[in-house]
């Protein structure tokens, strides 16, 4: 057992974390990047444009840290995470990279916690946990109960089918000679980046571990305008995961059905589960008779019943009068998820709704 504590101790590891205008979550972020390092530990910070505090933020933190751990701080002018991470993994001497953001707080068993994984066979990635950062209004609230879901159980994923298999770089260990190997970062996406790197990291025949620990504290966005472009966003890169990461696939998901089956040459996706399409099914039998409209109206207090259920298991604290305005605030963020699958499915020349 020794022996064993030993080897695993010796892997070393490069933090690798792309900075745009973070200013007011970098020092959390940073922080509890250093309370994490070891001697056999780098950070890797890549300034991506910001042109807020973020690189005075990061030049103390190199400064006051440099002593102790190795810390690199290099600027990227080309736009968008994948470029700076790329920038970032070509400095990095690491046998093993770990990705997080500028808005994330690592638990200070962080790296501990991936280091008892690293030695698996056969892994190309292990997914640690995300848990939000607690709300300060009801927008990051909204965002914390339906983004980002934690992992809840261990699994050794050995391919997806695009409904699970994928996991964020919001914190994502990936090891660097399969990095090397299958080309990095799409620097063309902006979003849905993270997700073709796990496509290439199954396509080249390694496996993909989830885990409960390693845990991250993400602090979401907490205005409207973040929540409709976060949503929008992932919304538009379904369909490009459904057109070039599939030689084709038929997803049909309903309250009642469940479909994912490969067609070859036939891209459809249609997700009937999100909370606006529920609302709109609800409300079309009122249209031939008037007191049907009543099950939009029990559909909406189901919504809230969910919504509480949701924060209980994410340990958001929710009141009970909050519950209607969480429920409008996750209409409208599937409203834009929609919105974004409906707009880039013509660019892909998809079926994606």
């Amino acid at each position: 057992m020794k022996e064993n504590i030993s080897r695993i101790s010796k892997i070393s590891i490069s933090i690798i974390v792309p900075i745009y205008n973070a200013q007011g979550t970098l020092q959390s972020c940073l922080s509890a990047l250093a309370k994490n390092a070891t001697e056999n530990t780098e950070i890797i910070l890549v300034n991506n444009n910001s042109t807020d505090n973020s690189f005075t933020i990061c030049e103390d933190f190199s400064h006051n840290h440099h002593s102790r751990i190795r810390i690199l701080l290099l600027q990227e002018r080309t736009v968008g995470p994948s470029a700076a991470r790329n920038t970032g993994i070509r400095s990095a001497q690491g046998e093993w990279l770990i990705f997080t953001d500028a808005d994330c707080i690592p638990s200070c068993t962080w790296i501990s916690d991936y280091l008892l994984h690293f030695s698996d066979s056969g892994l190309g990635a292990v997914a640690g946990c995300i848990w939000p950062y607690p709300p300060s209004n009801l927008v990051q609230k909204a965002i914390s109960l339906f983004t980002l879901p934690p992992i809840t159980k261990e699994i050794v994923h050995s391919g997806f089918n695009l409904t699970e298999g994928f996991y964020p770089t919001a914190n994502l260990a990936v090891k660097k000679e399969i990095f090397d190997l299958i080309g990095g970062f799409n620097e063309k996406l902006r979003f849905g980046e993270d997700h073709e790197l796990c496509y290439k990291i199954y396509n080249a025949g390694y496996k993909i571990k989830t885990i409960e620990n390693a845990i991250v504290q993400h602090i979401h966005r907490n205005t409207l305008k973040g929540l409709f472009k976060q949503a929008f966003g992932f919304g538009s890169s379904h369909p490009f995961e459904l057109r070039y990461l599939t030689s084709g696939k038929i997803i049909f998901v309903s309250p009642f059905i469940k479909i994912n089956k490969p067609s070859f040459g036939k891209w459809i996706w249609i997700d009937l589960n999100q909370a606006d399409k529920k609302l709109i099914l609800s409300l079309i039998p009122g249209i031939f008779w008037s007191p049907l409209y009543a099950l939009s109206i029990t559909y909406f207090f189901y919504l809230c019943f969910f919504i509480y259920k949701i924060s209980i298991e994410r340990n958001v604290t929710t009141k009970v009068k909050e519950l209607p305005i969480l429920s409008i605030l996750l209409l409208l963020k599937s409203f834009a998820l929609g919105a974004g699958r409906f707009v880039y499915c013509f660019k892909h020349k998809v079926l994606c709704i």
